[in-house]
Order: C-alpha cells, then structure tokens, then sequence
C-alpha cells in the first residue's frame, strides 16, 4: 500500500503497537497491520532512518514482543519476524541474542522468546541487504546454538504435555537445523543428541509427526550419520506406529512416517542399495503407502504421490541394477508394479453431461507423476519381465475364458504405454518386446462386443490407440497385423474419447511403418476414411493427423495412383466449396457449425498439400494437377463476397502458401494471377494479413523465375498503397494493427532480398515507404513488430551494399534512399534502445548501424569525413530531440563523438574484408571484427545507463 511507503508510517505503526490494551477492544487487524508496517519499513526503508532512532526502533520492538507475548499470535509473529529483520540490517547491533534472552527471560515470556529464536534464521535464508552481511549475521547466530539449543530442552520441560509448546519447540528447531546449527555439535553422537531424539519420537505423536517429520528430513539431508538411526527405527515404524496410526485414521501421521523414509532413500541411497533387512522393511512400508489410501478411504494420490521420488531415485535404481545388488530387489520391484497397477486405475463414472467415462484431471495427474517411477521398474526388473506382469491374463481376455472388465484392461495399457521409449533403449537390436498377445487383443477389439458395451469401453479404445502408437515399429515384424490395426484405428475415431488417440496412432503408424500400411487394402481404408472425413466430427488437429496418416501412404504410391487418390479425397471437400460459393446472403448470417465446416473443407484441400509429397520437375505432378484444377474455385472464393469472413480468407491463403510451398517453380503458372487476386484481396475493404503472407511465400519460393521481378514489383505497389498499408503513420498504429504491419513488412523484406537491384530500383518509393514505416515501427510494443521492423531496415541496408557480382552503379538510387532517410533510420533506432526489451534488440541494432556507417562513410559519394559527420549530425539532431529527462547531462553531446569512433571502426571491418552477396558483411559477418565488436559495446553500454 501506498501508505506504507511514506515517511509518516513508522510513526503510526509505533503508535498504534504502543497501545497494547487496546488489542482486545479494536478490531486485531488494525494492530496486524501497524506490525506488518513495520516489517515492511524495516526490510524496505531503514536506510532512511537515524541510528538513534534505530536503536529506540530496536528498544520498543523488544519491548512490544513481551507486551504481545500472550495477545494475537498473528501481531507476535509480525513482531518477531521485525525484531529479525532489524537484527541482520543493523549491523551495529553486535550480539542481538544476548538481548533477545535478556528482554524475554521471564519464564511467562518463553512462548515468545521461542517464536523470536524460530524467525531468526530465516532472513538469513533468504534474500537480504547483501551477500557479505547475511553470511557475517548467519556466523553471529550459529556461534550462539548451544545456547538455543539448552534453552529449546529447557522449554520442553517447562511446556510440561502441551503439544502447542512441543509444536513450537519442533519448528524453532527446524529453523536452527536447516541454519546448519547441528554442525556446531560432535556429529559422532548427534542422533542422540535430546532434541533429536525427541524429534524421532515426536514421529509417532500425531500432533507433532508432520512438524517432526520436517525436522527429521531436514537432518538427513544434512548429516550423513542420521541416516543409519533412522533406518534402524523401520522396523518399529512399521510394526507399531503406522498400524496405529491407520487404525486412528491419523493421515497426517502415516504422511509424515512415509515423508521422512522417502527423504531417508533419497539421503542415502547405498545404505537402502545394501538390501539389509531394515532397508527392505522400509521398501515394503513405502509400497504398502500406495494402495492404502484405496484401503482407508484417504485421497488417492496425496500419499501415494509422497513416496514415489524414493522409486524414482536414480541414485537408488542405478545402484540395485548392478549384478550384484539386483537380484534381492526384483520381488520388491514386482510388488512395487503390483501396487502401482492398481494406484493408477480409473474408477471414473460416466459423465452426467455426455454419458461418456473420460479419465478423472486429478488421474491424469497422478499418471503423470509416476512415470519415471514405472522407468525406473523397467529398468530394474527389465523389460520383457516388466510386459510379462502387466500382461498377465490378456490371453484369457482374447480368448474369452475370462470376462474383461474394462478397467483392469485400461490400466495395464497404459502401464505398456508408460515404459514404451524405454523399451526399445534397454532391449538388444534383435530383441522384440512381448506384446504380441496385446496387439492381437487389440485387433479383436472392434468385434469385442462385451468389452465394448461396457461404459468405459472408449476409454478402453482410447488406450488401446495409445499403445499402438508407442509401439508402432512391432509392426516391422508383424506386417501382417497392420490391416487389422487400421481397422480398429478407424473405428476407434468415431468416439470423441478415443478420436484424439486413434489420429494420432494412425499419424505415427503411417508415418513410422509406411512399408507395411502401403498395401492395398490398407490404402484403400486410409482413402475410405479421407472421403468420409466430415462425417467423423474430428477437430482441426485431429483431421491433420489423419490426413498426415493419409499423405505418408498416398506418397509411397506411383504418380497414377496418387492422382486418383487425390481426387477422391478432395470431391467432398469440392462440393462443400461449390456450395459455400453459391450460398446467397451475406457469411455473417451463416450458423457457426456450418462456417466451421466450410473452413475445415479449405484446410483439408492444404492439408493434402502439405503432406503428399511432390514429384519430381519434369514428371506428372499430382499435387500440380490438383492444384491447376482447384485453382479457380479458390479464386472464386476469394473474389466472391464471403472472403469477408476472415477465416476463410485465412484458409485460403494459408491453402495457397501450401501450393506454393508442395509445388515450387510449378506454381510458376499461376503466379501472375495468383498475386492479382492476394492484392485485390488485400486492397478491398477487407484487408487481411494472410494476403501479404500468402504473397510473400511465392516470392520467396519462385525467387529465381525470370517473371518474378516484375510481377512482385506490381504487387507492392497495390500493398503499399492500400488503405491498411496507408494508414500506418506512426507506431501506435502499428500496435493496433500488429498482424498487417508485420505482413507486410515481411513481404517488402522478400521483396528486397529476391529480387534483382534493378527490380528494386523501379520501387524506390515503396521501398521509402517501407523504410519509413520500419524505423518508426523499431520501438513498438508488440515484439513481432518491432523485430520485422529492424529486419526491415537491415534488408533495405543489405540491398543498398554493392555485392561481387554487380556493379556500385547499380545501388546508387538505394543507397540515395538511405541517405534521404538517414535521421528517420537513426531516429528509429535510438528510440528502440530506449523502448522495450532493448537489451533483446542490441546485436540487430548493432548491425545496422555498422551497415549503415559502410554506406554513408564509404558509398555515398563523398568523403570519409564528411560521411562520418552527417552520421555523428543525425545522431545528435535525434538525441538532442529527446524529451527532458531521457538522457544524462551532456550524453547529447558526447555520444556522436564515442559512437563516431566505433562508426569508423566498424566500417573498417567490412572494408577490410569485403562484403558477400546481398550486401552482408564478409569473413565472419556483421560485428565480427573489431570495430563491430566496439560498436555493440558502446550501444550496449548506452542501454545500461538508461535501463529502469
């Protein structure tokens, strides 16, 4: 709050603390607040107060913790973690406990005193004034441990059995330990040190086992002797505490035991490895952990969770999977699978809005976190034996000599699906996993009908498509399951549970085994499913993985079949074009289930395109052919009335960069009225940045046709002149309008870099237009922007650098433009500098500049010195622009001098080692000599002097 920042706070919050009597008859909050204040002005602002006001600051903050000792537990520990803070910043306060004891030495104040002693070591803990006086602070206080420590057993003989007094014993210890205040005592006989073995003891209290458990986990990661005592304290754990505690439903006591014996296996990891009886004890207590909660009726994964870092533990896991540790381990592995199979099982119910069963978040969660503890069962028990369990029964299933539930069926997919990448790591090249008694279930599936009638037999589908996808290359050796397996893929996408799965298994299997799914009936499916795509009901993504599916088989086959391919699968995705074209009045009016079908009908057509592999220039092109005959129903689209819609428009477009991108110098055909129709598009009312876009990638795949010069040349005339384009006068506009103004800056800078220098010389004033709006739009808010516009700049800076293989004359007209423009470019960059994210922008502005100073010192026509001086005039007519306040006292001034310097340098370097085509620096590039290399310091160091 405003009010705690102000000066006048530490008078009102000593005020309203000096007023103790009055706690009971204001409201508490008031006092909480006048304490929070105080904390607050202490770690922010007690520079500001006089040292003897910090000493009467430091009297009246003892005095308020023995006032408060017995009032708001809330307003004490404000109280207490303020006396902290005043203790580590006032470095004069020499000795800080040796007061604290004093103030608070009445036998009625050691409630206080304890809760002070357990706030002290947490600044220390925690970012404070500095490094140097936090470590000199940390000494002070662990020089004075056994003083705390006698004083901690005294309280718990004073507190008598009052488990608020234990609880704040075992927290102040807490914070002495995780201090490193038990390294101050003989290691050899800490865990019989009084409060340490209390704490062990506390273990088996359920008011003090979490607050006890925390103390206990802090030592074993502390001190290496702790954990052979509290390993050798398993036994009684599991014999007596824990069946206790689960017959008095204590939770928090059973969490906080299985808390500390997973700390203990992370802590000593060869002490468990050894597999001496305690170790193995502790190994069945913590596998007990996950499948009691199913037991008692706890939650489910709150405890489970807890211990599953022990299994995980690479330390651990590699240790027992030596040959000579292994073998001990393996029934406690297989337990550990045991109890993990049923931890992990849904036991979801239908949905009340659908009807389906889909898998519980708090599941999949949960599934989530025991994924490196079911690696690390792989990996110990191997796994072929890791299948063998977990597959147990699954011949019975297909057979049906044992009812399926759906259920344990899902559960034991997911476990083959969990450990599928490290299956193929850990077996041998000519090893397969021992799944085949899986897939043939799965491909029984789809005629499985008490399975399927079952209310979770989606679910059953979706895990089924899972595993077929991670284990996809079994097929190598199988091919003559694939068939079956499309076919249950297929039929697996009719289900909205199962539809994201299966796509994604039909994408991989196709993409990994194309050998084996290219036969004909399995083309022949993947066809079927492509015709028939809008009846699936699939999203977006979930159609491009089958139509991914599709392009990976289709590509296998010769041209013929390609072609007949492709015109199966794009007629219904024809006929809904034709019908959009022909649908009378406006989009706008058009149901929103039926615009999306259109639009997806579009996306199809570039789906295709994108994952059909093109053929070879000077062989009949499928993808060339469709794309001549699908042209002029796109450019009808386009020109008709519903390009209004922008995600049509957007699909289209995209459509068309996808062509382009399938077909190459193919599309070369199409270009002059393909760019036509993207610049009327793009001219009308309703402009669209997938326009430009869609421009810019012909540009950029057809750079080396002859006719691409003058026909992109046409087109960034109509760009620069459409009303979007114009109105862009300054950068605001550019943040309104991010998505064209990046467009369109991208298509001018494919533009610059694949046309000829005469080409760009016929565009001197679009290409001025550009420049104008790329400086101006070098500061702006939106990142795309800003990096297009420095991009932009530094194109225009490239096309203006002779390069080898053409003369000087023929870059005179840009390197003109540039000169023109020169305070407008120097402008723009030194508003980045001070803008947004400069430190982001340093190297491309960098570059700039040194291209830049090559083209006014060495290019423009007049002498070094005179070019060096119109940089060194623009740079200090911007500078001296600025608003009052921007810069330093005379940085105007001496800036264009410093920078001058490395102006010269920087040119030097290019000069040096020449320049490379398209105007790009040579023998390292851009800010690779010395002189580049100085003059990104001197930017750099400008940005550091003025960065909030």
């Amino acid at each position: 709050m405003q009010f705690q920042r102000e000066n006048s706070a530490w008078e009102v919050a000593v005020s309203v603390l000096s007023f103790v009597q009055g706690l009971d008859e204001k409201r508490p909050e008031l006092y909480l607040f006048a304490a929070q204040t105080l904390r607050k002005k202490i770690q922010r602002d007690l520079a500001s107060l006089a040292l003897d006001f910090r000493w009467k600051l430091r009297d009246a903050l003892l005095l308020y913790a023995a006032q408060y000792a017995h009032a708001n537990a809330q307003v004490l520990t404000q109280i207490c973690l303020s006396i902290s803070a005043l203790a580590l910043r006032l470095s004069q306060w020499h000795d800080p406990l040796k007061d604290i004891f004093e103030s608070l030495s009445a036998e009625s104040l050691h409630g206080a005193l304890v809760k002070l002693l357990e706030v002290l070591p947490e600044d220390c803990l925690e970012e404070g004034p500095s490094t140097f006086r936090r470590m000199e602070y940390m000494k002070e206080l662990l020089a004075k441990t056994p003083q705390v420590l006698v004083f901690l057993q005294q309280r718990l003989i004073q507190g008598g059995g009052d488990i608020g007094s234990q609880r704040g014993v075992l927290d102040c210890l807490l914070g002495w330990v995780r201090l490193g205040g038990m390294s101050e005592l003989p290691q050899d006989s800490l865990p019989e040190h009084p409060l340490i073995a209390y704490s062990l003891d506390s273990l088996a209290n359920p008011g003090l086992a979490d607050v006890a458990a925390s103390v206990v986990s802090e030592l074993l990661q502390r001190h290496a002797v702790m954990a052979p005592a509290v390993l050798r304290l398993v036994p009684h754990f599991q014999a007596t505490v824990l069946p206790r505690y689960v017959q008095q439903e204590e939770e928090e006591g059973v969490s906080a035991i299985v808390e500390v014996l997973t700390e203990l296996g992370a802590s000593a990891p060869q002490l468990i490895a050894q597999g001496i009886p305690d170790a193995m004890a502790l190994c069945t207590t913590l596998i007990g952990s996950i499948t009691l909660p199913e037991t008692c009726g706890w939650d489910p994964y709150t405890l489970p969770t807890t211990s599953l870092s022990f299994w995980s533990n690479e330390a651990l896991v590699s240790r027992i999977t030596s040959e000579q540790q292994q073998s001990p381990f393996i029934p406690v592995y297989r337990q550990l699978l045991g109890a993990l199979l049923i931890s992990v099982r849904s036991d979801s119910e239908p949905d009340e809005k659908d009807g389906l069963v889909h898998l519980e978040e708090d599941l999949i969660n949960f599934r989530s976190e025991c994924e490196d503890a079911l690696l690390a069962v792989c990996q110990v028990l191997g796994p072929q034996q890791y299948l063998q369990q977990v597959l147990e029964g699954v011949q019975a299933w297909s057979t049906g000599q044992q009812p399926a539930r759906w259920e344990e069926i899902e559960v034991r997919m997911y476990l083959c699906e969990a450990i599928a990448d490290e299956t193929q790591k850990l077996l041998k090249k000519d090893q397969l996993p021992k799944i085949t008694p899986l897939f043939q279930f799965i491909a029984g599936l789809p005629t499985n009908q008490p399975l399927n009638q079952q209310k979770g037999g989606p679910l059953v589908h979706n895990a089924a498509a899972r595993v077929t996808s991670a284990f996809a290359k079994w097929l190598y050796s199988h091919p003559d399951a694939g068939s079956a397996l499309l076919t249950f893929l297929v039929g697996a996408l009719q289900s909205p549970v199962s539809a994201g799965a299966s796509a994604r298994a039909l994408k991989h299997v196709c993409e990994e085994v194309t050998a084996v799914t290219s036969e004909t009936s399995s083309l022949e499916g993947l066809l079927h499913i492509g015709e028939n795509l809008p009846s699936f009901r699939l999203t977006a993504e979930q159609e491009e993985d089958v139509l991914s599916a599709v392009g990976a088989v289709l590509s296998e086959q010769p041209a013929d079949r390609v072609a007949q391919g492709l015109q199966r699968l794009l007629r219904p995705n024809r006929l809904a074009l034709e019908a959009l074209i022909e649908r009378p009045g406006p989009i706008s009016s058009c149901p929103v289930v039926e615009l999306h079908a259109y639009v997806q009908a579009i996306n199809r057509l570039g789906a295709l395109f994108r994952h059909v592999r093109s053929f070879p220039e000077g062989s009949d092109d499928p993808l060339a052919a469709i794309l001549y005959s699908e042209w002029p129903l796109l450019e009808r689209l386009l020109a008709s009335p519903h390009a209004a819609e922008d995600s049509i428009t957007g699909a289209v477009c995209q459509t068309l960069q996808d062509a382009v991108r399938a077909t190459g110098v193919k599309f070369g055909a199409l270009l002059s009225p393909f760019l036509l129709a993207m610049t009327r598009g793009f001219a009308s009312a309703h402009p669209h940045p997938a326009y430009l876009r869609a421009a810019s990638a012909a540009s950029e795949e057809l750079s080396s046709e002859p006719s691409i010069g003058p026909i992109s040349l046409e087109a960034l005339r109509v760009f620069s002149a459409a009303p979007a384009v114009a109105s862009i006068r300054a950068v605001e506009d550019a943040d309104r309008e991010p998505e064209i103004t990046e467009a369109y800056l991208h298509f001018v800078i494919t533009f610059l870099r694949s046309s000829r220098r005469d080409v760009v010389s016929e565009a001197l004033g679009q290409v001025q237009v550009a420049l104008s709006i790329g400086a101006g739009c070098a500061c702006a808010s939106h990142r795309g922007v800003s990096a297009s516009a420095l991009s932009l700049v530094a194109a225009v800076m490239e096309a203006a650098l002779p390069s080898s293989d053409e003369t000087s004359a023929a870059v005179v007209p840009l390197v003109n433009l540039v000169v023109q423009s020169g305070r407008i470019i120097v402008h723009g960059l030194v508003q980045a500098l001070l803008g947004i994210s400069p430190m982001t922008k340093i190297h491309k502005i960098a570059s700039i500049f040194q291209q830049l100073a090559v083209l006014v010192i060495q290019h423009s026509g007049q002498p070094p010195e005179a070019g060096l001086a119109l940089l060194q005039h623009w740079l200090a007519s911007v500078l001296q622009a600025l608003p009052t306040g921007c810069l330093r006292p005379d940085e105007a001034q001496a800036v264009p001098q410093i920078w001058g310097d490395a102006f010269v340098a920087a040119a030097a370097d290019v000069s040096q080692h020449g320049a490379n085509e398209r105007g790009r620096a040579g023998g390292g590039g851009y800010l690779g000599g010395d002189g580049g290399r100085r003059i990104k310091r001197v930017i750099r160091d400008f940005v550091d002097g003025h960065r909030v």
